[in-house]
């Protein structure tokens, strides 16, 4: 079952500034498709659409059967090795707001 917990969600978007980010665009339901999938190892691939006024980003996160996310990825310019971005963080509060537990899972906002 896939569960991230809060304390996952502060480890990989770390920085402050970005999680506060991250809550401002959930709460706006600037996240506006998800989709998760989980392969023959168990892992779950996690990719979403996050629309900001008119300008539209694709976080995608990895997370292994223990719900630990092990990648994040976004075309934007925030996310670095070192911090998710807003729209991955966002991603991420959004799949902790649908609690799946069947796949595949596609959502259109």
């Amino acid at each position: 079952m896939l569960f991230i917990t809060d304390n996952e969600f502060e480890r990989v978007v770390s920085r402050a500034r970005n999680r506060d980010i991250a809550r401002e665009y959930y709460r706006r339901d600037y996240v506006v498709n998800v989709s998760i999938t989980i392969d023959n190892r168990g892992y779950y691939h996690i990719s979403g659409k996050v629309m900001i006024n008119g300008n539209i980003y694709l976080p995608r996160v990895l997370v292994n059967p223990n719900s630990k996310i092990v990648s994040t990825d976004c075309n934007c310019i925030y996310a670095d090795e070192y911090t998710a971005c807003g729209h991955i963080g966002a991603l991420i509060l959004k799949v902790q707001e649908l609690s799946p537990n069947t796949f595949p899972l596609s959502l259109c906002c």
